[in-house]
C-alpha cells in the first residue's frame, strides 16, 4: 500500500499533493483495531453496563508501557491512540494464538484479553506468568489455558487414544456415543456464559483452602487482579453444566414434525 500510495504522489508532484505515510499508518492501526477487536469492544460495553464503569489503575503493566514509551519517543496524541491501539492488538493476538480448542469461545478469548490488558504487576519488572524453577511450568498456557480445556475435555471424553493413522482420537463417554442428553454442556452454553458478564461474575469462584470457607468469587478483586488471579479460579465449579447450561436439548422427532408441518398440512 506504502509503494503504491508513493507512485500516486509521484504522479500528482505537479499538482503538490502530499501523501503522509504517518498519517497513513494511523489509519490503517485504527481500522484494524476498529474491525479485529469489535467483540472485544461490545464485550466491555456489556461489562459496563451489568457491572458499572471499572476503575483502570494506571499501573496496569499496559499503562505503564505506554507511557514509557510515550516519553521516550515525545508522541503526540495521535500517536499515543495508535500506540494503544496496537497494544490492545498485540494482546488479543497473543492470547489468541496460545488459547488452543479455546478459540470456539471468542467471548473467553475476550475476557482474558481485558483480564490481561487491565493487569498490575504483583512485583516491578516481574511477569505474572514466569517460568517456573525446577523444570516445573508456570507459563500462561499451563496454568490457564489448560485447566479450562481440561473442563471443557472431561465434560464429553475419557481419554485420548491413538488413531490408526497415527493421530490422536478422543474417546467420548458411553452415555454420549449416540447424541449429547439434554444436561450436558457445550462450547456454545460456555461461550454464553462469558458474553454475560452479570452470570460471568456470579459463576468465577476461586479456589478455596477449607470446604467450609466464603466462596471468593474473581470479580470481588480489583480488575487489575484479575488477571494474577486466573489459575487460581476453580473452573471445574466456575464451568459446570448446572452453572453454565441455561436450557435443556432435547431430542425427539418433533423437531422434525415442526420443520416440515406445513407441508404435511398442505398434502394430506
Amino acid at each position: 500500500a506504502m509503494v503504491a500510495d508513493r507512485r500516486i504522489e509521484a504522479e500528482h508532484a505537479s499538482r503538490r499533493r502530499a501523501i503522509s505515510e504517518e498519517g497513513l499508518i494511523v489509519e490503517a492501526v485504527a481500522d484494524l483495531h476498529g474491525t479485529l477487536l469489535e467483540g472485544l469492544h461490545g464485550w466491555r460495553e456489556r461489562l459496563e453496563r451489568s457491572l458499572g464503569k471499572r476503575k483502570i489503575r494506571e499501573s496496569s503493566i499496559c499503562a505503564t508501557t505506554l507511557s514509557r514509551v510515550r516519553s521516550k519517543h515525545g508522541l503526540d496524541q495521535g500517536d499515543f491512540s495508535a500506540a494503544q491501539q496496537l497494544m490492545d492488538i498485540g494482546v488479543y493476538l497473543l492470547i489468541w494464538g496460545e488459547a488452543g480448542n479455546l478459540r470456539f469461545m471468542p467471548e473467553l478469548i475476550y475476557f482474558l484479553t481485558e483480564c490481561a490488558l487491565t493487569a498490575v504487576p504483583k512485583q516491578e519488572g516481574r511477569g505474572l506468568y514466569d517460568v517456573g524453577t525446577g523444570g516445573k511450568s508456570c507459563l500462561y498456557l499451563s496454568r490457564i489455558v489448560r485447566p479450562i480445556y481440561t473442563v471443557v475435555f472431561d465434560e464429553w471424553h475419557t481419554q485420548v487414544d491413538i488413531a490408526p493413522n497415527g493421530k490422536d482420537a478422543k474417546k467420548l463417554k458411553e452415555k454420549l456415543q449416540r447424541y449429547l442428553p439434554p444436561d450436558v454442556a457445550n462450547y456454545d452454553d460456555w461461550n454464553e456464559l462469558f458474553y454475560d458478564p452479570a452470570r460471568l461474575a456470579e459463576s468465577l469462584v476461586l479456589d478455596n483452602p477449607s470446604p467450609d470457607a466464603v466462596d471468593v468469587k474473581l470479580f470481588s478483586l480489583p480488575p487489575g487482579e484479575h488477571y494474577a488471579a486466573l489459575h487460581n479460579i476453580n473452573w471445574r465449579r466456575s464451568l459446570s453444566s448446572t452453572k453454565t447450561k441455561t436450557h435443556r436439548e432435547v431430542h425427539s422427532l418433533l423437531g422434525v414434525y415442526a420443520s416440515i408441518h406445513r407441508v404435511v398440512l398442505l398434502h394430506v
